[in-house]
């Protein structure tokens, strides 16, 4: 591709009538298929493929929205880390993305954890409790009251859950 781009000018350019060599000009009649030929039949979508898709998408749809969830939470901790760390941690901008760090350090610790569930009880269970670990402690942040020592360990422990959770899931 990139020799005849280099070599060959776009249709239109070229000097005075002349026409490059390594390009090959080829006119399908309007509505054929590329190169006159119809696609290969088992490559089309019927009914029988949609039938197939159907129950996996009832496995992968709530995997794939926790996920989106899970890095929204990070997200939106991190964008309102100031706030966090006004209201819960005195100012201390340091501590509030310490507690950020803290899911980024059990994310392989979660793996571990959730492997061996995984291992023991299946990997189906091992999702759906890593999912509903995620789902508690995004909730607990969320929900975290602005009590002196209170908030600042509720955020604490829902962070190193959150990071469990990630990791098994």
């Amino acid at each position: 591709f990139f020799s005849r781009a280099l070599l060959c000018p776009p249709s239109g350019t070229a000097a005075m009538g002349q026409t490059c060599p390594q390009r090959a000009e080829t006119k399908d009649p309007p509505g054929a298929s590329p190169g006159g030929k119809p696609p290969p039949r088992g490559l089309l979508p019927g009914p029988a493929y949609w039938a197939m898709l159907g129950p996996y998408w009832v496995k992968v749809l709530p995997v794939a929205v926790a996920n989106v969830m899970d890095w929204y939470e990070y997200s939106a901790y991190a964008f309102l880390s100031d706030h966090i760390a006004t209201v819960f941690f005195h100012n201390s901008t340091t501590i509030a993305w310490l507690t950020f760090g803290l899911t980024g350090v059990m994310r392989p610790v979660g793996g571990l954890l959730f492997g061996l569930i995984a291992d023991h009880f299946g990997r189906r269970n091992a999702l759906v409790t890593s999912l509903y670990v995620m789902l508690a402690s995004t909730m607990g942040i969320g929900l975290a009251p602005n009590v002196p020592y209170v908030g600042p360990t509720c955020i604490v422990l829902c962070s190193i859950l959150s990071g469990l959770g990630t990791g098994g899931g």
